[in-house]
């Protein structure tokens, strides 16, 4: 009874102290409440870009194009804006295996100069921050390689780019689809460097197709899809190319069928070294089964 009445009034004496060195700890951030529900969709040019412990980013975007101007008007001109990308958090780490963090570490590669397609979000907290999400870098193929890129050839409409000695292609078999006739999309890498190429997937997904229409999502491979949680590595040997086959069955993420009319469809590539690379679109388009 001695031993625990002793240990019971030390207790009461260090507990004041205790309490007070918590309060003085730093609170731990978890991710802010967005509000709207929905984000707007933007076309941006980083003014300035810098970083700290990766993934996270802090960037200065001249915003030309929103989705919503009720988030963001863009309708008088150009908007300059302070963001950082939305990194989802498990017990204030970044959570590498969640699939929905990886368009948001794009931001970390990002350079002066560079266009991008996002969503942009704002906190709901009293700072008001922006935060960016769903990062893809625009490329520009040029007028010499957009000769080469994006030509007919025989019954396939390609378009291809260059990055780090690996070559990207995407390519469909026509220009023109009947309404409801499935859309097959093949993508593939190829390391047209002398070097092995050391290649990191954060997960099981190793690539991703987007359909867009009017510059607005419609259909995306990955959606509502599980993939294994791990991560995974491989080398790309030179003159050594991976191929990916899928097939857009004209239906929105949820299923629904399509209209007539004209889509983009883009290329991802999922792995760590290549998450800021877009391959540029490729227009389709789906004529009236009546046009026939």
């Amino acid at each position: 009874m001695r031993t625990l009445f002793i240990s019971m009034l030390m207790l009461l004496v260090l507990l004041p102290g205790i309490l007070a060195g918590a309060e003085n700890q730093p609170a731990q951030l978890s991710p802010p409440v967005f509000f709207p529900i929905r984000p707007t969709e933007i076309q941006a040019t980083v003014l300035f870009s810098s970083v700290s412990a990766f993934p996270y980013a802090h960037l200065i975007l001249s915003v030309g194009t929103s989705s919503d101007p009720t988030v963001l008007d863009c309708t008088r001109g150009p908007q300059e804006i302070e963001a950082v990308n939305y990194i989802i958090e498990v017990l204030g780490r970044p959570d590498f295996m969640d699939e929905r963090n990886i368009g948001s570490i794009s931001a970390f590669y990002l350079l002066q100069g560079d266009r991008i397609r996002a969503k942009l979000f704002v906190g709901s907290g009293p700072t008001n921050q922006w935060y960016v999400s769903d990062i893809l870098r625009i490329v520009d193929l040029g007028p010499r390689l957009s000769q080469i890129a994006n030509v007919q050839l025989g019954p396939k409409l390609e378009s291809a780019r260059m990055n780090d000695d690996v070559e990207f292609k995407v390519h469909v078999d026509h220009q023109a689809y009947k309404l409801g006739e499935p859309i097959p999309l093949t993508f593939s890498m190829k390391n047209t460097g002398k070097l092995p190429k050391a290649i990191t997937f954060m997960s099981g997904k190793r690539y991703d197709f987007v359909v867009t229409q009017a510059g607005r999502e419609v259909w995306r491979w990955s959606a509502r899809k599980m993939f294994t949680q791990h991560v995974s590595g491989m080398s790309l040997a030179p003159g050594e190319a991976m191929t990916f086959k899928e097939t857009w069955p004209q239906t929105d993420s949820d299923g629904r069928k399509v209209s007539p009319g004209e889509y983009k469809i883009t290329a991802v590539p999922a792995a760590k070294e290549f998450s800021h690379v877009v391959v540029d679109t490729i227009a389709v388009k789906i004529n009236p089964q009546e046009n026939q």
